[in-house]
């Protein structure tokens, strides 16, 4: 946002309905009120080295985004949002957090 704005930042927790016995789950959401991600580019937003800024590294929200797989966390986004809010879902509990392995889904 470049001639500035309001940015959003939500969080809640929750159990998700088709997986209740999986624990709970810590919704960060934020939202701002900027021009949104072009369709076209949302698909390679977590990519590493990609960017749209001239000065940018690319590394941001690829990093952002490993750290979150790291703790047992995901970006539920679909890929046609393009100006919503963004979520990211965090395990509220360390056995969630430690479910990592095949066949285990703690969100």
């Amino acid at each position: 946002m470049p001639e500035g704005g309001i940015i959003e930042v939500r969080a809640e927790k929750y159990r998700t309905a088709d997986n209740p016995g999986a624990g709970s789950i810590i919704r960060i959401s934020i939202r701002d009120y900027g021009c949104g991600i072009p369709a076209d580019v949302l698909p390679r937003i977590f990519d590493p080295y990609f960017t749209t800024k001239p000065d940018g590294s690319g590394l941001g929200l690829a990093t952002a985004y490993a750290i979150v797989a790291k703790h047992g966390g995901a970006f539920p986004r679909s890929r046609n949002q393009v100006k919503e809010r963004t979520p990211v879902d965090l395990p509220a509990s360390l056995e969630a957090a430690l479910c990592l392995k095949p066949g285990c889904s703690p969100i």
